[in-house]
């Protein structure tokens, strides 16, 4: 894990060409070097990028898996940790002060929190059963370290940075392999002792490189918000969250053996929003629980135009089965969750998320 500080921080951009099977690697070869050396000017390249947009990066349907494996998992994780700081680390049961402890609003007396996630996950697309349908798998790591200061115990400011590196394939034949970092500040604030509301807002870059002599670096923005809700009834616990997701990536332009391939830059954007229920078992410290959400994919599009022969989905139920820790007297608590993503026709995708947090 510690090899991954080389990248310093997250973010990146899977973004790096979506592959189709309409051309084939000679062909996209042909159309970059032709770009690369001027034979094809910015008219020919935006002909190009219309009729077989394969060959370019930044394609919708890799580059929207990529943000949901980098920037979303980002605030996702940001969220995670400030719904464990305000939203209870245990049933408040009457007449036992170690219950109690460590669970009035903003976790009690300990201001800073320093807390890491890990996040791996695997994000396949296939349409190969269309007309010139696109195919790429990518398992991408997320590596997430942030830190917060309780100023008040409803309000609580921080700032995250993480990295993430990946490697996959394009039509089961073109590998790929990214990397990048992104930092994120956030704020979390406990409206009373049910509700609580966190926003995060990030900045990141990243590099990819295809079949090794293609490389693009990328740019990002993204931020969200999510709104928590959580209620005890005896040892069970029931909690929701709506968020809102949002991410622009700006990819520039192809650099073919070294050349800039000119006009064959793309940015992408991806919004999402996010309904979730969850139901845990509070057993002297460690709770199982399961959970349920429905992803809504409100916009996404993008300046290469794929659109016909990757198709995306928009919306999916996302299943939950983890399980979070909780060591009162030490102000640490934690957890590890896996999620699957179903009911989306040409996509699967599937994490697996652990983290601990330090109160002190």
């Amino acid at each position: 894990m510690i090899r991954k500080f080389k990248y310093l921080a997250i973010g990146l951009s899977f973004a790096a060409f979506s592959g189709m099977a309409s051309a084939s690697t000679t062909a996209c070869e042909t159309i970059l070097r032709d770009i690369s050396n001027g034979s094809c000017n910015a008219s020919c390249a935006a002909s190009y990028k219309t009729s077989q947009p394969e060959c370019f990066p930044g394609g919708a349907a890799p580059s929207a898996q990529q943000i949901m494996g980098t920037s979303f998992q980002m605030v996702s994780a940001v969220s995670s940790a400030l719904s464990g700081r305000f939203l209870g680390s245990g049933p408040v049961m009457s007449g036992d002060a170690k219950q109690q402890t460590g669970m009035a609003a903003g976790g009690a007396s300990q201001r800073w929190n320093v807390w890491v996630s890990d996040t791996g996950s695997s994000l396949k697309y296939d349409a190969s059963s269309l007309s010139a349908g696109s195919k790429s798998t990518s398992n991408v790591n997320n590596f997430v370290l942030g830190g917060d200061y309780r100023f008040s115990p409803s309000l609580v400011a921080g700032v995250s940075a993480a990295i993430d590196n990946g490697s996959g394939n394009l039509q089961g034949t073109q590998s790929v392999s990214t990397n990048g970092y992104s930092i994120a500040p956030y704020l979390g604030w406990q409206i009373n002792k049910n509700w609580a509301l966190d926003a995060s807002i990030g900045w990141g870059a990243g590099k990819g490189t295809v079949a090794g002599n293609s490389k693009t670096d990328s740019d990002r923005f993204f931020l969200g918000s999510n709104l928590s809700y959580t209620q005890w009834f005896g040892k069970w616990q029931v909690a929701g969250k709506g968020s809102y997701l949002s991410s622009v990536e700006d990819v520039g332009d192809v650099k073919y053996n070294g050349t800039t391939a000119a006009n064959t830059a793309s940015k992408n954007k991806l919004d999402q929003l996010r309904l979730g229920v969850e139901a845990g078992y509070w057993m002297n410290g460690f709770m199982p629980y399961a959970g349920i959400a429905y992803s809504q994919d409100l916009r996404r599009s993008s300046s290469v135009a794929d659109s016909a022969n990757a198709p995306w989905d928009k919306s999916a139920f996302v299943f939950t089965l983890g399980a979070n820790f909780f060591s009162l007297s030490n102000n640490v608590t934690g957890g590890i969750a896996y999620n699957q993503e179903a009911s989306r026709s040409y996509s699967k995708n599937s994490s697996l998320t652990a983290n601990i947090n330090f109160r002190f």
